[in-house]
């Protein structure tokens, strides 16, 4: 399970002789042995899961993990602290501060089943934290989430916060003195709430920590860093054949995130154009002879 650990011990080995053997490549020996090893084992993904989850930051990134394990042998377990169904609206909310605010009339969408408590949960591989209503609500609510990932996180490969997910990993103590962002929308709310954190006001997603810990902007940027984490893990050109599948062309630059300009983010590069943000992931197919 500390299979970053390891490859930084195999890193360290390589010789130059090694680099020279494989400059026609486009990955690094380090690269070429994280791809290997995880395409030969099975990756068991625990999500997150609660009352108030915001939709897309589970089922975006899930949609590129479902594609994927057609291909790698991939297991998924869903967490929250009591098993049972979950749903995405819950009113009204109720902020730490004491006041109320209520949706009445936000769609509700199908429940999704929590299969694991954080006591039952199997060793994991990677672990996702969406965000959603849950930050708005006391900090006593999300307790669990936070023990939970500071249980796991020296045991666990990869962990990864989508939109306002970043709040329970910052809560949890695992972030402190790293690189982090989160959704640009709420900003000004959710960084006071990760005070030892290094907030990064113009990226689309963030991985820091050899590796290890990965945060997303807010909602749809989900789906752009998982498609840059599974490539991490599995090679881009793997990854993009997926992503042709499900037509979708990411965000690809993770240091430029443009909801930073049109939220007003402090700090946010003005300079940079709003359009022209994404590049197809897919491969060109052969050219006919």
């Amino acid at each position: 399970m500390k299979f970053q650990q390891t490859l930084a011990v195999v890193a360290s080995f390589l010789t130059a002789s090694v680099y020279g053997a494989d400059n026609s490549s486009a990955h690094s020996p380090v690269d070429s042995i994280r791809h290997q090893y995880n395409a030969g084992r099975n990756l068991t993904i625990g999500w997150i899961v609660f009352n108030g989850y915001a939709p897309l930051d589970i089922w975006g990134p899930l949609s590129i993990v479902s594609a994927l394990s057609s291909r790698y042998n991939m297991t998924l377990v869903a967490i929250h602290k009591e098993k049972g169904a979950l749903v995405n609206n819950i009113n009204p909310y109720t902020r730490p501060g004491g006041s109320v605010e209520n949706y009445p009339y936000m769609l509700r969408t199908p429940s999704i089943l929590a299969t694991h408590t954080p006591e039952d949960a199997p060793p994991l591989d990677l672990l996702m934290v969406p965000g959603g209503s849950n930050y708005l609500t006391p900090s006593s609510d999300n307790e669990w989430i936070e023990a939970f990932v500071r249980s796991r996180y020296a045991s666990t490969d990869y962990v990864a916060s989508v939109c306002s997910g970043a709040v329970s990993l910052a809560r949890a103590g695992i972030m402190d003195g790293k690189r982090a962002t989160t959704n640009k929308w709420a900003w000004a709310d959710l960084v006071k709430l990760g005070p030892k954190v290094e907030w990064v006001p113009n990226a689309r997603w963030v991985a820091d920590d050899g590796g290890k810990l990965w945060t997303s902007s807010g909602v749809a940027a989900g789906m752009d860093m998982m498609y840059a984490l599974m490539s991490y893990l599995y090679g881009a050109e793997k990854v993009d054949l997926t992503m042709n599948a499900i037509e979708l062309s990411p965000h690809t630059d993770s240091a430029w995130d443009p909801y930073a300009v049109v939220h007003k983010v402090p700090g946010a590069n003005v300079s940079r154009s709003l359009f022209d943000l994404v590049g197809p992931a897919g491969y060109a197919p052969p050219t006919a002879a």
